[in-house]
């Protein structure tokens, strides 16, 4: 399993935002934001309040596990987990095919 570092930096990147970004949104320093992500340091209640505010999903930050949204099936559930893990590319490849499915006519 992933540290809190590494998920708090994959939620970050999904957010499309940078340290020094992500660090204002959090109220701390870039310094502390590079700290969280490799693990120097452990963020505060006030930081992953202020991150959930702006879309992180501080439960898969802290546990490893996600949120589903409470309305997905557990295969719905499960193609959403499986396209965030993915890296970036194969993310664009998994939106292509499920494109093609959807609109092919069989």
């Amino acid at each position: 399993m992933s540290s809190i570092g590494k998920r708090l930096e994959e939620v970050r990147n999904q957010l499309g935002l940078n340290k020094t970004a992500f660090a204002v949104i959090g109220g701390v320093s870039t310094t502390s934001q590079t700290n969280y992500e490799e693990n120097l340091r452990s963020p505060d209640s006030d930081y992953l309040e202020k991150i959930a505010a702006a879309g992180a999903d501080v439960l898969y930050v802290i546990t490893g596990r996600a949120i589903p949204p409470s309305d997905l099936t557990n295969d719905e559930t499960l193609l959403v987990n499986n396209y965030r893990a993915a890296s970036e590319k194969r993310r664009v490849t998994l939106l292509a095919v499920s494109t093609a499915f959807a609109e092919a006519d069989i």
